[in-house]
């Protein structure tokens, strides 16, 4: 199912920081400026919350260029390492 996330950004739970170097962060804060995000952001649906499995950095460089929508696609688990919803509620 694709989508997208409209002013929702913020409910949107990331579970990774930021990860790697600044630059190459910022290198992709400039190309989603100049290009859109190219691949949508995967999710997990869990009791009507929404879980990132994939594209935890395009989400937070969309919420640093405060766009107001982004392309979102809903997956199912397993996915990308992730197996079972416990190893997306390991904060709860």
């Amino acid at each position: 199912v694709y989508g997208h996330i409209t002013n929702a950004l913020t409910d949107v739970l990331i579970k990774s920081s930021l990860h790697g170097n600044k630059n190459m962060f910022e290198n992709l804060v400039e190309d989603i400026e100049k290009n859109g995000i190219q691949n949508p952001i995967k999710y997990v649906d869990y009791n009507g919350q929404m879980y990132v499995v994939d594209g935890h950095h395009r989400l937070l460089a969309a919420k640093r260029l405060k766009l107001s929508e982004v392309p979102v696609e809903k997956v199912e688990l397993p996915y990308a390492g992730y197996n079972t919803i416990d190893d997306l509620l390991w904060f709860d």
